[in-house]
């Protein structure tokens, strides 16, 4: 069942990243194997711009970068009402 989005809908994306210092918002951290590096995932706050026709989704972050993405995408869900009020300064503004 593919999920509904509407524009101005607040989403959220866990992205993983990988690098050899992680940050402040990093969660589910592991070392690589030699230790040098580690994997950990962030999560992203979006607000849905526009839902394309062929099953993909514009997001704006909140520097006005647009991204695209599949709607079946497992690392993105709608924010639950609570993580609207908790994280609403890391969600862009609605409209423009």
């Amino acid at each position: 069942m593919a999920r509904q989005f509407l524009p101005d809908d607040c989403v959220i994306y866990r992205k993983q990243k990988l690098s050899a210092h992680p940050g402040p918002h990093a969660q589910d951290i592991h070392p690589a194997p030699n230790g040098d590096t580690y994997t950990y995932s962030v999560l992203k706050f979006y607000r849905v711009v526009t839902v394309q026709p062929d099953h993909t989704i514009v997001v704006r972050t909140r520097r006005g970068r647009q991204r695209t993405f599949a709607v079946a995408d497992a690392a993105m869900r709608l924010a639950h009402w609570w993580e609207r009020l908790l994280f609403a300064s890391r969600f862009p503004p609605p409209g423009g």
